[in-house]
């Protein structure tokens, strides 16, 4: 409008120069403001609906509140600790191997044994053998462990006898080398040709050293009596000692890869009579604690296969433990954010609620180096899902029940009616519930109370039905939205109720979820669910009203203001179309951009125009023309105004003379401005 404006200026000093005098005073008539006040402002939240002969009825919400539920969205935090000694480290399986030939059987036993070594490669009746020493074996175990000491193991002997001879009274030992320290000794009375003798002896208590010795102390036979048999002095018997260590004390040792924790399981929210079968969680942290003394790398892996992120990626959390110092411990404390996780809450195999499974991995890698591991060495884990937030859940949410109750100190009702009172001729009233929950549930409307805190004022809400219960049906999902159940009241004082022309509300409500107990398992809710509760009015608009007063706030056109120092003088025209039948004032009130009066364009309200009521709705609006001149200070301010607000006050006279609204009954308010300019050269 600017333009507008500037295209004024360039036509008027176009025109000016074509004149003998060289000044001029061009003059502007430019829109304002515009208005329109019908009973669409007198109500807010409502539906203006028309009866068949165009009069006017009201459909509005008088809402008590929005209820929500967080408490049915409360997940409580899950902690699990983990405590791993050396009691469940394994050291591993061990094998020990030695061997004593027949030949070095042979060259121990004098004539007979050389007449045997001279036999190699043939056949030969063996004679008896007397018992004689089979001798030591060293046995080099440094590059597995240098010591052990066994809590729990065994030791299976496997004694081969690969000679072609018997062999009777056989005593064999294992010593530590340095210690002597005997660790088995046994008597095996008869091993038959190329067979094994195997037996199984505990090590419990038992301390081993990386060199350790076998010795067989004792060794006969009873020969092959006439029989030859084919002599071989590579023949040999085979001693294989297995050792299995399955919990140690200490050790120095090459520890083997194994899994510490291999645990998957179920972990179980306790929710009380809520069963839950699948949650978003909006936000919330898993966090991993670990403190470890253990000289050697470990590896934890946690993952929540039954948790998706955005429908496709498990939860897993990975965490590498360095080797701690000798004689120290490390620290581990990590954080993770699983916002946006769809959770499985039917367990492992799909059977349960609030159940989410999991699995725990800790291991470590073996690293070819030797480390010292005590009993008193461990790790020590905690892991915990907390500060959970729910974005949306489902299964049965139990069935609880919550008591509101409250003041709503900016009803908004009537919040566009500033004063004066209503006769109404004919209300029906009766309680909406729009409810967000995915659950049915039962309202019971305990209390409304009406208060109009300018003139001090209440009124409780009666009806003959009004404490009977409301049962309301489940809100819809995929898509969500809420679903609205409606009851009217009879035989109430909803006319009382509303021509008290309330601004304020105490209330109590009680909601009851799932009253009728379990039925399904297709209960949800959402973050965002809400139960509303509030009263529906319909009004008929055919009414009788002193001093009502009906408010509209419209913006101002700034720009279709010249600049203040151009302006000579400007004035005001208001042209008033008032449509209803009833006595009316009215006020404009100028504000600026912060909703701050800058002035007022009467010193009080005005009457303007209204036609005769004739029960006809088919007459011409009644015209009021006003042309205000502006003062200077009114004209400095121009600048600074953006909004107007239109007042206009209905009366429908004395007595209670009701008269019909129509829809097409309107106060128009209409605003140019009428600007002469300075005069230029």
């Amino acid at each position: 409008m600017r333009k507008l404006f500037i295209f004024f200026i360039v036509i008027s000093l176009f025109i000016s120069c074509k004149k003998e005098q060289p000044d001029w005073s061009p003059r502007m008539l430019l829109p304002l403001v515009n208005s329109e006040i019908g009973l669409d402002k007198l109500i807010s939240d409502s539906t203006l609906k028309l009866y068949p002969d165009s009069s006017l009825f009201l459909v509005s919400d008088f809402s008590l509140g929005e209820f929500s539920f967080t408490d049915l969205m409360k997940i409580p935090d899950t902690t699990l600790i983990k405590k791993v000694t050396l009691k469940t480290i394994k050291i591993g399986t061990r094998i020990i191997e030695s061997k004593v030939t027949l030949g070095e059987v042979a060259r121990k036993n004098g004539l007979m044994g050389q007449l045997i070594l001279n036999a190699h490669g043939s056949y030969l009746p063996v004679p008896p053998i007397p018992s004689s020493n089979g001798g030591k074996e060293l046995i080099d175990a440094s590059s597995l462990f240098q010591s052990v000491e066994v809590q729990e193991g065994q030791l299976e002997a496997n004694i081969f006898n690969g000679l072609p001879i018997e062999l009777q009274d056989v005593i064999f030992l294992l010593r530590n080398k340095n210690s002597g320290e005997i660790l088995l000794q046994d008597t095996v009375v008869s091993v038959m040709p190329k067979t094994n003798f195997v037996k199984v002896y505990p090590l419990n208590g038992k301390k081993f050293e990386g060199l350790l010795e076998s010795e067989i102390l004792n060794i006969s036979s009873p020969g092959t009596g006439t029989t030859p048999v084919l002599i071989d002095t590579n023949d040999a018997i085979n001693i294989n000692l297995k050792v299995k260590i399955d919990k140690v004390n200490s050790a120095t040792a090459i520890f083997p890869a194994q899994n510490l924790v291999d645990t998957r399981e179920d972990v179980e929210y306790v929710l009380e009579g809520i069963k839950l079968n699948f949650m978003k969680i909006k936000s919330g942290i898993f966090r991993v604690i670990v403190a470890s003394t253990l000289q050697d790398s470990g590896f934890i892996t946690y993952s929540i296969p039954s948790a998706r992120y955005k429908g496709e990626d498990s939860l897993v959390v990975n965490v590498v433990l360095p080797p701690a110092p000798k004689g120290d411990t490390v620290f581990i404390d990590r954080s993770y954010p699983v916002d946006d996780y769809w959770f499985d809450l039917t367990g492992k195999d799909g059977d349960k609620f609030n159940s989410f499974y999991h699995h725990l991995l800790m291991r470590i890698d073996s690293t070819g180096k030797m480390m010292d591991l005590s009993l008193n060495d461990s790790i020590y884990l905690l892991y915990t899902l907390y500060d959970v937030i729910p974005e949306y859940l489902s299964g049965y949410l139990g069935n609880d029940s919550f008591v509101f109750s409250g003041n709503v100190s900016d009803l908004g009702f009537f919040k566009n009616i500033k004063g004066g009172s209503i006769d109404l001729e004919k209300l029906d009233i009766g309680f909406f519930i729009e409810n967000g929950v995915g659950a049915k549930a039962r309202i019971t409307i305990d209390k409304v109370e009406a208060i109009n805190s300018q003139k001090g004022e209440s009124i409780i809400l009666t009806g003959t039905n009004l404490a009977e219960p409301i049962d309301i049906q489940s809100a819809n999902d995929n898509p969500f939205y809420s679903v609205r159940t409606s009851k009217p009241i009879q035989n109430s004082n909803a006319e009382q109720f509303v021509e008290l022309l309330p601004d304020q509300a105490n209330y109590q409500v009680k909601v009851f979820i799932n009253p009728d107990g379990q039925v399904s398992y297709n209960d949800f809710i959402y973050r965002q669910s809400k139960v509303k509760a509030g009263i529906q009015a319909e009004l008929p608009l055919h009414f009788s009203s002193k001093g009502l007063s009906i408010v509209d706030t419209v913006d101002f056109v700034p720009d279709n203001v010249p600049e203040t120092e151009m302006i000579s003088s400007a004035r005001l025209k208001v042209l008033i179309l008032n449509k209803f039948p009833v006595k009316s004032r009215i006020q404009l009130v100028f504000l600026d951009e912060n909703l701050q009066v800058i002035d007022s364009l009467f010193k009080i309200p005005v009457e303007i125009a209204y036609p005769e009521y004739t029960g006809n709705k088919n007459y011409v609006p009644a015209e009021t023309k006003f042309e205000i001149p502006l003062e200077n200070h009114f004209i400095r301010n121009f600048e600074n105004i953006r909004k107007v607000i239109v007042l206009a006050t209905l009366d429908t006279g004395p007595g209670d003379t009701r008269k019909k609204i129509f829809s097409d009954y309107k106060i128009s308010v209409r605003i140019n401005g009428d600007f002469i300019l300075k005069p230029k050269l």
